[in-house]
């Protein structure tokens, strides 16, 4: 693909936010935003950051997508959004993220993956009308006491990390094909069929878990 540069004046999708003019984008941002923008930047290599800022871009992108994707979810305050950047890179290298994307999944989950499928189906299913990878979890057949006699709750937990990374590396192949930016994906969370009795103690550790 092109460089930042390049990819930064591509238009979004249609339907994406940024296409009918919404401010917060890169190609729709308002002076003030655009001076916040400044502002991270400086803060960020100011801390020796400008590096690991450019490595958290996906799709060959500026690093000013990444800058701006922790400015939105922060609501434009520059010394949270370098926090929370600050403390996403070092959750990478305590959870051993790098090492993670490096492996197979029966390397990570220390079984077939075939037979954590058996109990939890997920796969990626297409994408939408923006472009968007669709990444689907079926819960109907869960058995998280079937799963942890496969693998452990860990290896559930670093197999997870590694699936969602797999959806942003797809999404980051379709942005490359299609031209345009695409930022994020969609999770459907097929809830048919599920029972009370299937959730359990373990089956509440591994959401809380994955939200820690």
């Amino acid at each position: 693909g092109g460089g930042g540069d390049d990819f930064a004046a591509l238009p979004y999708p249609e339907g994406h936010p940024a296409a009918g003019g919404a401010p917060g984008y890169l190609g729709t941002l308002d002076e003030e935003q655009e001076e916040l923008l400044s502002q991270f930047r400086e803060m960020v290599a100011a801390k020796g950051l400008a590096a690991a800022l450019a490595q958290l871009a996906e799709f060959d992108e500026s690093p000013d997508y990444a800058a701006l994707r922790f400015l939105r979810a922060c609501k434009w305050d520059v010394e949270v959004a370098v926090a929370r950047m600050e403390s996403h890179l070092d959750w990478r290298r305590d959870f051993g993220f790098e090492e993670i994307m490096m492996l197979e999944p029966a390397q990570i989950l220390g079984c077939d993956p075939e037979a954590v499928n058996r109990y939890f189906p997920h796969w990626q299913l297409g994408f939408d009308r923006q472009h968007r990878p669709i990444l689907l979890k079926q819960y109907g057949p869960f058995e998280i006491w079937n799963l942890l006699e496969q693998t452990t709750m860990e290896q559930l937990l670093r197999y997870h990390v590694w699936w969602q990374q797999k959806g942003v590396e797809i999404m980051k192949y379709k942005g490359q094909r299609e031209g345009c930016p695409i930022e994020t994906y969609t999770i459907v969370l097929d809830v048919q069929g599920m029972a009370l009795t299937q959730v359990t103690r373990d089956f509440l550790r591994l959401p809380q878990q994955i939200a820690a």
